[in-house]
């Protein structure tokens, strides 16, 4: 289901508790940590990334819009996430 459609709804009375949005970005965090942390080297983990994100336009073949470059960064700036949004726990 690659093509979904996901669409999120929040009331304007009743919005998403704080809480919830933290343990989010903890789980994610952690997430990418553990991925980055487990057997496959970096070099691995970027070339699947890069690899598994679709060609652009029809006479591309396989060329990526995603460098190695750009998901190196987004799984560091993942990885920081709990660090970078959430205060350090007492």
């Amino acid at each position: 289901m690659p093509n979904q459609q996901i669409k999120v709804t929040q009331s304007a009375e009743k919005p998403v508790p704080v809480e919830i949005i933290a343990d989010a970005i903890l789980s994610i965090s952690k997430g990418v940590k553990a991925l980055v942390a487990g057997p496959l080297n970096e070099r691995a983990l970027v070339l699947l990334i890069t690899n598994a994100s679709p060609p652009m336009g029809a006479t591309s073949y396989n060329r990526t819009p995603v460098t190695q470059t750009m998901v190196k960064a987004v799984l560091a700036g993942i990885g920081s996430l709990e660090r970078e949004y959430l205060k350090p726990k007492k």
